[in-house]
């Protein structure tokens, strides 16, 4: 470079800079970022597994519910069956008050309110006028409060309930809270046992 060039001839070129064109990233901060992304990734994978287990076990959980219900309707209508109606009147009123949305709760009310019909029927028939009358406004009341969607069966239950409710009542003004067996009440229902 300090020696003269001969004429004619030019020197060597300067050294060639190629400038970056963007940042220049030092790997660690690569490494860090790539580490970062699998993490979240992970994270993402782990978070889903977490979410779908739970749905699952929320699943599992409304199942067992509904399937303890079913066996508690179960154990009502055996008890039907065999005629302990009171027993079974119970057993519909936890189904009902414990679910009373789902179907089992629907099945458990209407089976309520036909149970306290058979045992008012049942009172009325025995000349337990007071029973009687509790029962029939045990189903009036039951449908007051749980009464939403009724059916073309609940209805009528309702009615049946509501007819017998103003016989009972007439017939104790007549002769006494308890004051001997009345034919007419729940007879014509098919209801009296």
């Amino acid at each position: 470079w300090g020696a003269p060039q001969p004429a004619g001839q030019a020197g060597p070129p300067p050294p060639f800079v190629r400038r970056s064109s963007g940042i220049v990233i030092p790997e660690g901060v690569k490494t860090f970022f790539n580490v970062l992304i699998i993490s979240f990734v992970l994270a993402g994978i782990v978070l889903g597994g977490v979410l779908l287990f739970m749905q699952s076990y929320e699943e599992h959980q409304r199942t067992g519910a509904s399937q303890a219900l079913q066996l508690r309707l179960s154990e009502a209508n055996r008890r039907v069956e065999s005629g302990d109606l009171e027993a079974a009147a119970d057993i519909y009123e936890e189904v009902l008050k414990a679910s009373p949305n789902s179907t089992a709760g629907i099945v458990a009310r209407s089976s309520l309110a036909e149970t306290l019909n058979r045992l008012g029927a049942k009172a009325a028939q025995t000349g337990r006028y007071a029973d009687a009358e509790r029962y029939f406004k045990a189903v009036l009341d039951l449908y007051d409060r749980y009464g939403e969607a009724l059916t073309e069966e609940d209805r009528v239950r309702v009615q049946r309930a509501a007819e017998n409710l103003d016989a009972v009542r007439s017939h104790m003004q007549i002769s006494g809270p308890d004051s001997g067996a009345s034919e007419g009440i729940g007879a014509e229902t098919g209801t009296g046992a």
